[in-house]
């Protein structure tokens, strides 16, 4: 079960990554770095505007979710949630009205609400180990997106129609977010359960914003000393990053509830045992993966953005590099949240952000991009060593030792491979025929 569960995380979040990669082929070439540039720059806003919004009430839900068996309360996580939305879209909007903004940051306000909603909703799925139903959602709703980008492009070639494209995406998978949720809201929420989930998430009070802040002041601040273009660049080049990213991302999105559960048992050698697999598994796929688009990286990035993006290499390169410390690190960052142990690492967190900002600021001015890049990854490397030192004395947990995969770990790494490779050859049949 667990080989097929990985296998269907896997194959979907490749089918939806290469929805999102032909999207972003799309948007590069008809709208081109300076739209993209500005569209980044209200996202980084909103982003920073939105720091609140959730303080870990998600990892939260997922955690209970699986420590409960698979039973949302989706009541008692939305009594907390929705205020915070509500009181982060008023800020967004007096906030524009202040700055006097075009009608394309409202839009993508509108936006940031429906996306969030919706995964406020979906995310009852993650810690239900199910990851079909909000994956098929999702690879519909980029289909969707993709038509969109393709007519805007076409017809409004500009801030706004970009912006709307965002738009149809967010409100079709909220609306299908709402149909597919409709059996969880008949219980209400108690005054035990909200309790349960504040002790748990306070500790994200400091984590979440400290994250949003880290993945957006870059952003910003490659916005003032470069311009929209350059964001525009660097933000192709990262989004061709996000979609290698995403499969390490998609794996854990089975083990942390399965870890969750297994800390209700007080199971160490199975926490051990799925950790251990979980980072072989990143590895043995991500690392082949990062040295071929490494050496292919000075062709493929300007055959799939455009001649305009090609100082987006050196940014894709880089975060290739990344990739690989998020493959090793992230598997005990997650271990550190299903135990219940995040409350150690407010302090990382804190001390990682502040030395962003300090390199963000000496490195952004002089290399753009490249050094927005760098600065990411540098903090992901001493990040990651240092939750790794920490989750090590809390929970006992050990660095993998072996990286050799086992007869069993073989076998459902060759079914990945061998399920992705049908798929794809499907999808090429019925395409051509």
């Amino acid at each position: 079960m667990m080989g097929k569960k990985v296998m269907i995380q896997f194959l979907a979040s490749a089918m939806s990554g290469g929805l999102a990669l032909l999207i972003l082929a799309l948007s590069a070439r008809l709208f081109g770095p300076e739209i993209l540039g500005q569209v980044a720059y209200f996202i980084g806003i909103l982003g920073l505007i939105f720091t609140f919004s959730d303080l870990g009430l998600s990892r939260s839900h997922v955690h209970f979710t699986a420590a409960r068996g698979g039973q949302p309360e989706l009541t008692t996580f939305l009594a907390i949630k929705l205020p915070l939305l509500l009181v982060a879209g008023l800020a967004a909007t007096a906030w524009s009205i202040w700055q006097r903004l075009p009608g394309e940051f409202l839009v993508l306000l509108l936006v940031e609400i429906f996306y969030r909603l919706a995964d406020s909703i979906l995310i009852s799925f993650e810690g239900q180990e199910r990851a079909w139903p909000q994956n098929l959602l999702k690879l519909a709703v980029k289909i969707i997106r993709l038509l969109a980008v393709i007519i805007f492009g076409w017809k409004m070639a500009s801030v706004i129609g970009y912006a709307l494209s965002f738009l149809i995406e967010a409100a079709v998978i909220f609306l299908g977010a709402l149909i597919m949720s409709r059996r969880w809201w008949s219980v209400l929420p108690t005054r035990e359960a909200l309790k349960r989930y504040l002790i748990y998430s306070w500790p994200f009070a400091a984590i979440i914003p400290l994250s949003y802040l880290q993945e957006n002041s870059l952003v910003l601040m490659l916005k003032y000393w470069q311009g929209n273009a350059a964001l525009g660049i660097y933000v192709a080049g990262f989004g061709l990053f996000g979609f290698i990213k995403s499969f390490s991302s998609s794996l854990m999105t089975y083990f942390f509830p399965r870890i969750s559960q297994l800390n209700q048992v007080k199971d160490q050698a199975s926490i051990q045992r799925y950790t251990d697999m979980a980072v072989k598994f990143s590895i043995w796929i991500m690392a082949p993966l990062v040295l071929i688009l490494l050496i292919f990286s000075q062709w493929l990035v300007p055959l799939v953005l455009g001649n305009q993006f090609i100082p987006a290499i050196n940014v894709f390169r880089i975060y290739l590099l990344g990739i690989l410390l998020l493959a090793i690190f992230t598997p005990y960052d997650h271990v550190l949240f299903a135990t219940n142990n995040h409350r150690s690492i407010v302090r990382i967190n804190f001390l990682t952000t502040l030395l962003l900002l300090i390199l963000g600021w000496q490195l952004v001015p002089v290399w753009g991009g490249a050094g927005a890049a760098w600065t990411n990854v540098i903090i992901w490397l001493i990040g990651g060593f240092w939750q790794f030192r920490v989750m090590n004395q809390k929970t006992g947990i050990r660095f993998l030792r072996d990286w050799r995969l086992s007869k069993v770990e073989v076998k459902y790494l060759y079914g990945l491979i061998h399920s992705f490779g049908q798929a794809v050859f499907r999808f090429s049949g019925k395409k051509t025929g």
